[in-house]
């Protein structure tokens, strides 16, 4: 390929996925969830710099953030029963991280769903605070970005 060429699919690819992130993070912002919106960015980089790659694949995209999802939410429901009364929190919320990315990896390799940058949402969810308002805004979000990339695919390439 080309150096121009290069140019121009990286400048399109990376463009998709700048405007892709102003508008996730300004309605993230909205309802002041920003913090389950770091795995975001990586997942833009994937779709829209491999778009062609094994972990770019819609159904590895959602199938990896419901279940890092789900697991987040487990183990921040632990972190919030009641026997945070007499172990202090700062002490769970280590183990319950460490669970929520291990819990994500092996659910996501046994599924057969494997999307890395979902792990971080599993992460968020465990042990920032959040509400479904979010989560739906974020869903939601994820959804347009993958009609996004299906959209432009056919003038996209993998760029590396």
């Amino acid at each position: 390929m080309d150096f121009l060429k290069l140019v121009r699919k990286s400048l399109l690819q990376s463009s998709l996925a700048g405007l892709s992130i102003i508008a996730a993070i300004s309605l993230l912002t909205i309802s002041s969830q920003t913090g389950i919106a770091a795995s975001l960015g990586a997942t833009c980089f994937i779709l829209f710099t491999r778009p062609n790659s094994y972990s770019s694949k819609s159904y590895k995209v959602l199938g990896g953030y419901i279940l890092s999802g789900c697991v987040g939410w487990l183990c921040w429901y632990l972190l919030t029963l009641g026997y945070t009364d007499f172990i202090s929190p700062r002490f769970v919320m280590p183990f319950l991280a460490g669970i929520a990315v291990m819990l994500s990896m092996i659910l996501m390799i046994l599924f057969k769903t494997e999307h890395p940058p979902a792990v971080s949402f599993a992460l968020a969810l465990a042990i920032t605070e959040w509400n479904y308002k979010g989560i739906v805004i974020l869903g939601i979000f994820i959804i347009v970005i993958l009609v996004i990339k299906q959209t432009f695919k056919r003038k996209m390439i993998n760029l590396f």
